[in-house]
């Protein structure tokens, strides 16, 4: 049995500002299908991290879930623009904070059954204040909040963002920081 699927055809949907939806016929095991592909340029994530173990923080209103959630710095790549040069921009805009050292922490799928977006993830240190430069119609407020406090909401469930935990969680481990 094969897990490869062969796209047959694709045709667009719906094209808005910041995704498009597709139908793809495909072919695979001799068995045809359709797949419904929400497409999407792609963001970045970046955990800002002092040297006492504090972690820039953003809390914003997301409207498809009527909702205000605490999340890392983070944002939507523009096209052809580089990963790290948009969490750097991202980092500036949203909380007025620079850093010196940037480091790739890989990269993570939100929903790769319908979504191709793609997050890239850092981890930003040596920070410096220079001022929030907020895009149009962007409301939120930042936060220094210890490393350790965004574990315990990961894990009673009031961290929902999940973009922001994974990130959490794999600087953590790298880390050896623990709840205890």
């Amino acid at each position: 049995m094969t897990f490869f699927e062969e796209t047959v055809s694709s045709q667009e949907k719906f094209r808005g500002k910041i995704v498009r939806l597709r139908h793809d016929e495909i072919l695979v095991n001799q068995r045809s299908g359709l797949r419904e592909v929400v497409e999407h340029p792609g963001g970045v994530c970046v955990l800002a991290i002092t040297q006492d173990q504090h972690v820039l923080t953003v809390d914003q209103f997301r409207y498809a879930q009527k909702e205000v959630l605490k999340e890392l710095p983070a944002g939507k790549k523009e096209s052809n623009e580089e990963p790290l040069f948009t969490a750097q921009r991202e980092l500036l805009e949203e909380t007025g904070y620079t850093a010196a050292l940037w480091q790739d922490f890989g990269v993570v799928y939100p929903s790769p059954a319908y979504l191709d977006e793609v997050i890239h993830l850092y981890v930003a240190t040596n920070l410096t204040y220079v001022g929030q430069h907020l895009d149009d119609g962007e409301y939120l407020s930042v936060h220094m909040t210890p490393i350790k406090d965004l574990l315990m909401d990961i894990v009673s469930g009031q961290l929902k963002d999940s973009k922001t935990a994974v990130l959490v969680m794999r600087y953590a481990l790298q880390n050896g920081i623990s709840i205890g």
